[in-house]
């Protein structure tokens, strides 16, 4: 039986990126790697609740008038992940991301699955504080988490100020798409479809983050789900995909040598065009929002003081030798460096 798994960028965030190495899981902004966000728990609690009333993409008819597939053929001036990452509206975004997702763009669809899920977090962690404006239910926010450092709550009002139009309306509104058609949960599922290879990897994650049992049967069944979905992300040769896999790998749960094959695959990731710098939203969120990032940190810096001269020249050897097999297309040749512990 194939294991199921949905949907939580939140949750993957708390368990992958949480779950590195201890000598690398630190910030940025301190010469060190990031942590999950602070408020993972409540981010988890918040997109749970939300997951009820699930519905299969494909049991929705989309519109397909010609205004709303004009719009989703107009080609963005950059690829919609580094629009998100660069966005400070967005609400905008998700209204342009949607044009995009409804007229068939696999990647508008992933990435507007994501801004949904960001946002809905950010307004329903917010509004639950029940103070009157949204700056009152900030700060209030704020204040129940008195271990936050002064970058985290850097990060938080400017996240906040980020999904301001959240909490007025819907972006997808104007589109005129069924409730279901309106949420994050859909939108993933149809990227996943699709095989985006960083959905993929997404589920990958959420899949091993929400694994408990221990009898055969279900450890054979989320191994091959898992692999099938590594396998789509290393086929496709896409950086933030292969960094994704590197994320994963970071974590003893999945990793025979999380300390060997996470930095392996980070490092090849970087090697193969990913944005490996402080600076990179993906990797440095608090300290960009904060402006702490300090200048020309990058991960393969951080391997190299932290995992000391011989584990650092084990794994740079082994990346180089993934990016050569990765372009070589030699799947055998790097399952050496994907062994599993499930």
């Amino acid at each position: 039986m194939r294991v199921r798994a949905r949907h939580a960028v939140v949750a993957i965030a708390a368990v992958i990126i949480g779950a590195v190495i201890v000598s690398v899981s630190r910030q940025w902004s301190s010469n060190q790697l990031p942590s999950g966000r602070p408020d993972t728990a409540l981010d988890e609690a918040d997109a749970t609740r939300r997951e009820s009333g699930f519905a299969s993409s494909r049991d929705i008819d989309l519109p397909t008038n010609a205004s709303v597939a004009r719009g989703g053929r107009d080609s963005p001036p950059k690829p919609w992940t580094a629009r998100y990452q660069e966005s400070e509206d967005y609400f905008a975004f998700a209204e342009a991301a949607g044009r995009a997702a409804v007229a068939g763009d696999v990647r508008a669809q992933y990435v507007l699955s994501q801004v949904l899920l960001e946002c809905y977090v950010e307004v329903g962690l917010t509004v639950a504080m029940g103070k009157g404006s949204i700056a009152e239910n900030v700060e209030a926010r704020l204040a129940a988490a008195p271990g936050y450092r002064e970058q985290d709550r850097v990060r938080v009002r400017r996240e906040v100020q980020r999904c301001e139009g959240f909490f007025d309306g819907h972006p997808l509104a104007s589109l005129s798409l069924p409730a279901e058609a309106q949420t994050h949960e859909y939108w993933f599922e149809k990227a996943v479809a699709a095989g985006d290879p960083q959905a993929v990897m997404d589920r990958a994650a959420k899949a091993v983050a929400q694994y408990g049992a221990d009898d055969a049967e279900s450890k054979s069944a989320l191994f091959a789900e898992v692999f099938g979905d590594v396998r789509i992300a290393v086929a496709s040769r896409e950086p933030a995909a292969l960094a994704k896999v590197g994320w994963m790998y970071t974590s003893p749960t999945v990793a025979r040598d999380s300390v060997f094959q996470g930095p392996a695959w980070l490092m090849a990731a970087c090697q193969l065009g990913y944005d490996c710098s402080a600076p990179n939203p993906e990797l440095g969120r608090a300290c960009l929002d904060a402006g702490t990032c300090i200048a020309g940190l990058t991960l393969a810096d951080v391997f190299q003081r932290d995992l000391g001269a011989r584990q650092f020249a084990k794994v740079y050897a082994a990346s180089q030798d993934i990016v050569f097999k990765v372009n070589e297309g030699d799947w055998e040749g790097l399952r050496q460096y994907l062994e599993m512990n499930l």
